[in-house]
């Protein structure tokens, strides 16, 4: 229900691969966002490889992390981090794209399609509304709950250890 940027695509190359890291890098770095080095070589589930970049608190982490094919499937939720980090993080996968053999976005704030931030604020705006109707109707909800994964659930309950 929050709003989302799912994205996915193809890399041009290996050589690619070097320069979304290098280029994803340098971008987190202009904003003070970490990033980690993503490095699980030949597994089960295949060889990844790639960073992950830590937006804002109240944002999704971004996995840029591909498979052996180099592919990446990722989304990341931006509901709870607010319209300027959401734009940031489509800023970055237009630079990125130059990367990609085919890169495709579906932003769920509609950002990526028509760059205006008005209507990506009337998007989030209404879909906070929702989730605080919800919230009021079901004792024990707590809106924009994050997993130990790093992934924000939209509605959920907090569990105090």
């Amino acid at each position: 229900m929050g709003v989302t940027i799912h994205f996915s695509g193809t890399l041009r190359d290996e050589a690619a691969l070097a320069g979304i890291e290098s280029d994803a890098r340098h971008f987190a770095a202009e904003r003070s966002w970490p990033v980690q080095t993503i490095d699980y070589g030949i597994n089960a589930s295949g060889d990844y490889t790639g960073v992950s970049i830590y937006p804002p608190e109240n944002c999704e982490p971004i996995h840029l992390v591909f498979d052996e094919h180099l592919q990446v499937n990722e989304h990341v939720k931006t509901q709870f981090a607010g319209p300027e980090t959401h734009i940031h993080i489509i800023e970055l996968l237009r630079q990125l794209g130059t990367w990609f053999t085919d890169l495709f976005v579906e932003d769920e704030g509609e950002y990526w399609a028509t760059k205006d931030a008005e209507r990506l604020r009337m998007h989030m705006a209404v879909v906070s509304s929702r989730l605080e109707e919800l919230a009021r109707e079901s004792e024990g909800l707590e809106i924009g709950v994050r997993l130990p994964s790093g992934r924000i659930v939209d509605l959920g309950r907090l569990h105090n250890a």
